[in-house]
């Protein structure tokens, strides 16, 4: 009995015929059976030309990048929208307190009266004689340009010295008595006034009650200064 010894080179038709033939056979049932339940046999789909590719999952580092850029870029347009659609607040302005109506000044505190003498004066001293005014009169050189009347000066003192005699009674004190003649006004008689000059610790007398007193008196006089305006101041003191 001879035994054949398998030849690859030979065997390698067989072979492929047989694989064809699977092949074939294959298909036929595969067709039939479709075929029996209504469906048509499929067709043999085209082998890829190329090899599917599949997408790895990306890393840690690109999706933190990924979400680093998405937060950027659309914290980015939120801002910006805001920004352009952003309606301005309305300005506030702030009242300064008393800018509406000016802070009435303080009451200022009332001058306490000067002293005043008490009792009754019983002598009479002299003071200076002031030329205060002379208008219209002619002027002397020095310190004392208004011209003096003698005459006036001595009925002015002789009413002071009557000022004791005074009903009520003149307490003592410091006055200065003003005798004034204003003929631009047309006036003919003098005017009969005091003025206060003193120091604010200086005791004075009743001023309204020499003007009361020694007006009647003085009223008569007259002055041989021209002019329009002459005006005297006489200075004494009760004691």
């Amino acid at each position: 009995m001879l035994v054949r010894q398998p030849n690859a080179s030979q065997d390698r038709p067989a072979i492929a015929s047989a694989s064809i033939v699977g092949a074939m056979s294959l298909s036929v049932g595969l067709w039939l059976a479709h075929a029996a339940m209504g469906h048509p046999a499929p067709q043999a789909s085209e082998p890829p030309s190329e090899p599917p590719v599949f997408a790895e999952p990306p890393s840690e580092s690109e999706v933190e990048s990924e979400h680093e850029g998405e937060s950027e870029h659309e914290g980015e347009s939120e801002h910006e929208g805001e920004s352009e659609h952003e309606v301005p607040e309305p300005e506030v302005v702030h009242a300064t307190p008393g800018a509406s109506a000016a802070t009435p000044p303080l009451p200022s505190t009332p001058r306490p009266p000067p002293p005043t003498g008490t009792g009754t004066a019983t002598h009479v001293r002299h003071g200076r004689v002031a030329y205060l005014r002379c208008d219209g009169a002619p002027q002397a050189s020095g310190p004392f340009p208004c011209p003096r009347d003698a005459a006036l000066e001595a009925a002015v003192w002789a009413a002071v010295d009557q000022s004791l005699t005074c009903d009520p009674p003149l307490p003592p004190g410091q006055a200065d008595l003003v005798i004034e003649f204003d003929r631009s006004a047309g006036a003919t008689a003098p005017t009969i006034a005091t003025r206060d000059t003193f120091a604010d610790d200086a005791i004075r007398t009743n001023a309204a009650g020499v003007v009361a007193c020694l007006t009647p008196t003085l009223s008569a006089l007259t002055t041989t200064i021209p002019g329009d305006r002459i005006r005297v101041g006489f200075r004494f003191a009760l004691d």
